[in-house]
């Protein structure tokens, strides 16, 4: 894997607020990870501005939730696992199956969309 370092202009309040990331920084028709520390960076909110296809993961789920209800006209789609949530995410009880069924059936909804 790539990594490289971005370094935030003086000025820039908000990831939302910089124009550039998407211009000349961020890789086009790439897959890549934006790993953020910080929270309330604007990073969810730039994403959505953007027009580039994303998928957010968070162990956030109402930050999601939040925002998914302030972008209801955009291309957003919310996915929610139906599955057996606390056996899933408790590190004891996941099989392989069950990590396997779960990528299985993201996989369909995100083809759907």
């Amino acid at each position: 894997m790539h990594k490289i370092t971005l370094n935030v202009p003086d000025g820039i309040r908000y990831l939302s607020d910089w124009h550039n990331l998407w211009n000349t920084l961020l890789p086009e028709g790439q897959h890549y990870i934006l790993n953020k520390p910080i929270c309330g960076c604007g990073a969810t909110e730039a994403y959505l501005r953007s027009g580039r296809k994303v998928i957010l993961a968070s162990p956030r789920k109402h930050l999601l939730y939040n925002k998914y209800s302030q972008h209801l006209s955009d291309n957003l789609h919310l996915y929610r696992y139906q599955g057996d949530k606390k056996r899933y995410f408790e590190n004891t009880g996941n099989t392989e199956k069950d990590i396997l069924a779960f990528n299985n059936e993201l996989g369909r909804y995100i083809t759907q969309k």
